[in-house]
């Protein structure tokens, strides 16, 4: 019982990752519509705008993987409540990667920039027949080099300067360090600091933390998924 309360735990983590990623996509939709109208073409407002777009397709890989996620612990739920012995339990973390793998292999079949919320920001940013000449179309690859652009510029804590390890989400703020970074910190200033993320003025306390499982996917996906160039 005590493992299928863990594996539910779990499951709730990953839905409350869910509203972040939302705010993610709603915020780089307004800030590149915003670019796009009051810059009229110019070069760094068009880099901007793309890169924007790419955290869009970041946020839509995230989405597909904690979704897979979810539905391999909902099937290691299932079979955990078949179970009447705890050492009847099966290679749950093997298990899992096995029903996470097959999750993934099968939304693959589809280009993360057909989200909807992708299709959204092209709609908006580059007008409404921006499909139609040929952005729902986009493969793999196009998603992959988009994905790559802003895994390149959001994977460093900003505490190490280092590749984030183990990160962490600030609650308050919904900045990530790196979990030993931070608390390393935090131990320094007595327990209570400022977001150490330039020009945020929020707190960080040990209370306020928790698993950034969002990043984590990221890390994940950089390290095992995409193929090595």
């Amino acid at each position: 019982m005590s493992s299928v309360l863990t594996v539910e735990n779990v499951i709730s983590s990953v839905d409350k990752q869910r509203p972040i990623l939302d705010i993610g996509f709603t915020t780089a939709i307004n800030i590149a519509t915003d670019l796009s109208e009051s810059a009229g073409g110019e070069n760094q407002a068009a880099a901007d705008v793309a890169s924007l777009e790419s955290y869009t397709v970041l946020y839509a890989e995230l989405e597909r993987e904690a979704d897979a996620l979810k539905s391999a612990l909902k099937k290691v739920k299932t079979l955990l409540g078949k179970r009447s012995h705890e050492d009847e339990i099966p290679d749950l973390p093997g298990l899992l990667q096995q029903y996470m793998d097959e999750a993934v292999k099968k939304a693959a079949s589809k280009s993360a920039r057909a989200h909807p919320r992708c299709v959204e920001f092209r709609q908006k940013v580059y007008g409404s027949n921006a499909d139609e000449q040929g952005g729902a179309t986009a493969g793999a690859d196009e998603d992959e080099d988009l994905i790559m652009a802003a895994v390149e510029v959001s994977m460093t804590c900003p505490i190490t300067q280092k590749q984030f390890v183990e990160p962490v989400l600030n609650k308050a703020c919904k900045h990530s360090y790196s979990k030993q970074a931070i608390l390393d910190h935090l131990q320094k200033k007595h327990g209570r600091v400022r977001c150490p993320v330039l020009g945020c003025a929020q707190t960080v306390t040990k209370d306020g933390l928790e698993a950034d499982h969002a990043l984590q996917g990221k890390l994940r996906r950089q390290k095992h998924a995409l193929p090595k160039r």
